[in-house]
């Protein structure tokens, strides 16, 4: 278990580094977009770890739940789009 462990942790953290050095890499206008394209995901992870932990104590817990639901939702359309219109471009040879 431990093996597993240092193995998920290595990667969390070569992932981290290969996403600075991307960043570093990058124009200010695409810095920005990836950042905010990532920080809306993590707030909202962020936001739904935070309703779970308010479900035991609090009425806010759903209102939570409900809006970073709601953020993912978009976040994940606006990606799926890209994503569709990234692999067309390549696909019609319009690199």
């Amino acid at each position: 278990m431990r093996c597993e462990s240092l193995a998920r942790v290595t990667l969390a953290n070569f992932g981290a580094m290969l996403f600075v050095a991307l960043t570093l890499q990058m124009r200010p206008r695409d810095r920005a977009r990836l950042l905010l394209r990532f920080g809306l995901s993590v707030a909202s992870y962020l936001a739904i770890t935070m309703a779970g932990v308010l479900l035991f104590s609090s009425t806010q817990a759903f209102t939570w739940l409900v809006v970073a639901t709601v953020v993912l939702l978009l976040v994940s359309l606006r990606d799926t789009w890209d994503l569709l219109v990234t692999v067309g471009d390549v696909t019609l040879g319009r690199d």
